[in-house]
């Protein structure tokens, strides 16, 4: 599962264009607002882009993935091959048309079994929003990997 606020859609778009997707992507959530991201996390934070937003978005989203693999296979069949769970969790602030008010940055976290993985990018001013969303996307798809 993904959940991606403020940047990553492309990660998204890549991966729900590929044949077969839902066989490995069970879900995918981006909530967009400020207030989107508080109602997932059931909290409010003055820092929105961080490190641990990143992760607790990935811990938020490993837990949902468990629960609805385990949904879509019955006990008996999980004893065989397990499925690998991931919960990929992003957070970035990228340019607005309001100009933003610092630096543009995106925190990736990969949540898996095996524990995390933590990615932090830093987004030049001089990029255009598009290319910090492809610089995100990448990231995201790259943090999947990682999961093992």
């Amino acid at each position: 599962a993904i959940i991606t606020a403020g940047g990553g859609a492309s990660a998204i778009a890549s991966l729900t264009a590929v044949p077969g997707c839902s066989n490995t992507l069970v879900d995918a959530v981006m909530p967009y607002s400020n207030t989107a991201s508080e109602e997932l996390l059931d909290c409010r934070t003055d820092e929105r882009v961080s490190a641990q937003v990143g992760s607790e978005l990935a811990h938020h989203a490993y837990r949902k993935a468990d629960r609805l693999v385990r949904l879509r296979h019955d006990e008996e069949a999980l004893a065989g091959a397990k499925p690998i769970v991931v919960g990929l969790g992003c957070t970035a602030a990228v340019q607005t048309t309001g100009g933003g008010s610092g630096g543009y940055a995106a925190f990736v976290t990969c949540w898996h079994i095996g524990g995390t993985a933590n990615f932090a990018l830093r987004l030049p001013k001089s990029h255009t929003r598009a290319q910090q969303e492809c610089a995100i996307g990448a990231l995201l798809i790259y943090a999947l990997t990682r999961a093992d």
